[in-house]
């Protein structure tokens, strides 16, 4: 039987740990932290991770699948005109597959829950990712990293003929980038019918009668 599977995103040492690449460098545009006041930071990343972690604990309870995807760099897996693009991050060692930035932080699977590797922002670029949701899952339940980033471009994927799952996000699970994160949410709900969970208490209290 299929099941709603809870899919954890680019939770990795690049883009959360204190010395990963986005905090070691903080950007050129963003000198009080990730991007500023009210926005992206060290602090505020560690508290999605609290959430995160909240919201497998509670999954595994529940005996539901929990899935896990990792974005990598490496000249092999991107397109040229992305890697051009990447080129100068990568050669600081920027999501080098291999090495500790491409490692998970703070979580860590167990059992048989799936890890997965993509290959730029849509994890379902991974065949063997694709396959997986087509064959065990009911509905994806997004979390992670970044909200308008690769959050959007797996929303969008799962929408599309040939996959057509439903997705729902836990909104405090997650963060945005570039954008304001209520008008991302917005725009995942009106483009991608994405249902939104504030948190993890209001997805089980919106889910008691349909957590299949």
């Amino acid at each position: 039987m299929k099941q709603k599977t809870l899919l954890v995103v680019d939770v990795q040492n690049e883009f959360c740990h204190p010395d990963g690449f986005f905090a070691r460098n903080k950007l050129t545009c963003n000198p009080e932290g990730f991007f500023g006041e009210g926005k992206l930071s060290v602090k505020s990343i560690d508290k999605v991770v609290d959430n995160i972690e909240s919201a497998i604990a509670h999954f595994r309870k529940e005996g539901f699948p929990i899935a896990y995807v990792r974005g990598v760099g490496d000249p092999q897996f991107l397109s040229k005109s992305r890697f051009e693009r990447y080129k100068e991050m990568y050669e600081q060692g920027f999501l080098k597959d291999g090495t500790n930035s491409t490692a998970f932080y703070r979580i860590k699977p167990i059992g048989e829950e799936q890890v997965f590797t993509k290959w730029g922002l849509d994890a379902f670029s991974d065949t063997q990712f694709r396959e997986y949701v087509q064959r065990t899952a009911s509905g994806l339940i997004l979390t992670g990293f970044f909200t308008d980033v690769c959050i959007d471009a797996i929303a969008l994927r799962a929408e599309e003929k040939g996959i057509g799952i439903p997705t729902e996000i836990i909104a405090d699970c997650t963060a945005s980038l570039y954008w304001p994160q209520d008008k991302q949410l917005d725009k995942l709900k009106m483009l991608y019918g994405t249902r939104i969970h504030n948190s993890l208490s209001d997805y089980v209290l919106n889910n008691q009668n349909s957590f299949s």
